[in-house]
């Protein structure tokens, strides 16, 4: 017998957090790993570009070092507060933080049966499989059941992803078994793993932290570099693609999203001026510096 509140409690607490994952607010969980993911590619791409135009010198060529500056600094605090806001684990925010201890918090209601229950799958996968086949025999079909209904042949491969969350021998499945806690502090490990990012984007990007509060910080915790941040990066999709493909059943972040409305790399063989504006670009540094001095008393 499928136990219909458990399975209508983990159907409710499953929409709720694919809504936290992937619904249609702005904030969701997908859409803060595609920006980070997106900006990360793009920047490793024009990092290349960098690279190549100082190894091999072509007239020209060239970036400007103002820019440069503004390019990483831009990516290093975009990138380290968006990993800051994918791991805090507050109430009221879309983040992986919150998402993993909610799943914790309501680990009993995530059974095999009620896992197999959200997609209407047979529970006995090898008894459906036999209906199936009875029904096409007598029916004067001879065909395989395979293609023709997938349910229990999804059934089994569900069965083998909730071995591996709950940590349960195929022999011994039982309804009642629930995703292992090692599995999820599995997550939350992880999430944790970001946590050298986090510490330095709340001390020097969300909050200028004082000598005394920076006293005790490691090395790591007090600068970040690009292999870090790649680092977390892994780290949170494998906890996104985790939760939402094999627990939930649902979508993959499926990486970096490709632009619809134009071309990530139009007009990067174009200079940002003409070579006769470059006096006038001057000038105009000058008067945004000028009108930025009548706002002291200097």
């Amino acid at each position: 017998m499928i136990n219909g509140e458990t399975s209508s409690a983990f159907s409710e607490k499953r929409a709720e957090w694919l809504d936290w994952i992937s619904g249609n607010d702005q904030n969701t969980i997908h859409k803060q790993l595609w920006q980070l993911l997106s900006d990360y590619a793009f920047f490793l791409t024009l990092n290349d570009l960098r690279r190549k135009a100082d190894q091999n010198l072509v007239e020209g060529v060239g970036f400007n070092r103002q820019l440069l500056y503004l390019l990483d600094s831009g990516f290093v605090a975009k990138q380290a507060m968006g990993i800051r806001c994918l791991v805090d684990k507050r109430k009221d925010v879309f983040s992986l933080g919150r998402l993993v201890e909610d799943l914790k918090l309501n680990r009993a209601l995530i059974t095999r049966e009620s896992y197999l229950a959200c997609r209407d799958l047979p529970y006995d996968f090898v008894s459906a499989k036999k209906l199936l086949s009875d029904g096409l025999i007598s029916s004067g079909q001879f065909t395989a059941y395979q293609g023709i209904d997938p349910k229990p042949d999804d059934s089994e491969r569900m069965h083998k992803n909730f071995d591996e969350m709950s940590g349960v021998l195929p022999e011994s499945r039982k309804r009642s078994d629930c995703v292992s806690l090692e599995w999820l502090e599995r997550l939350d490990s992880k999430i944790k793993h970001c946590e050298n990012v986090k510490l330095f984007a709340t001390k020097f990007i969300a909050h200028p932290a004082d000598t005394s509060s920076r006293a005790a910080l490691t090395n790591e915790q007090a600068g970040i570099t690009l292999n870090r941040i790649e680092e977390c990066l892994k780290s949170l999709c494998y906890v996104a693609d985790s939760v939402s493909s094999q627990l939930l059943q649902s979508d993959s972040v499926g990486g970096v999203p490709t632009p619809q409305t134009f071309d990530v790399v139009e007009n990067l063989d174009k200079g940002w001026i003409a070579a006769e504006l470059l006096e006038e670009v001057r000038d105009l540094w000058n008067q945004h510096c000028d009108a930025v001095k009548q706002w002291t008393n200097g």
